[in-house]
């Protein structure tokens, strides 16, 4: 997962991550990343329980969002590295 304003970016790897164990709604807080001067976080939820991301799970973004900076979000596919999704905003 990558996390861009601008030319600047923070990156996730979730590949390395271990999946969540155990039943029900598994949530996975993966370590912090910086983006230019801001520290963001980033939770995986799997709504689930089956140990992968999948349709219906979701990730939340934490952190202290410049106003007026227009933000993308892009998930990358393991092990490819395909683009599966990009979205922007603007805080």
């Amino acid at each position: 997962m990558i996390l861009q304003s601008g030319v600047n970016w923070a990156k996730w790897n979730t590949a390395s991550q271990e999946a969540p164990t155990g039943t029900g709604v598994q949530v996975q807080a993966l370590g912090p990343q910086m983006l230019e001067m801001t520290t963001f976080y980033v939770a995986v939820t799997d709504l689930s329980g089956n140990g992968v991301v999948t349709n219906g799970d979701c990730f939340t973004i934490t952190g202290d969002f410049t106003s007026g900076t227009q933000y993308t979000v892009i998930l990358i596919y393991e092990p490819s590295g395909g683009q599966m999704v990009q979205q922007s905003w603007t805080a």
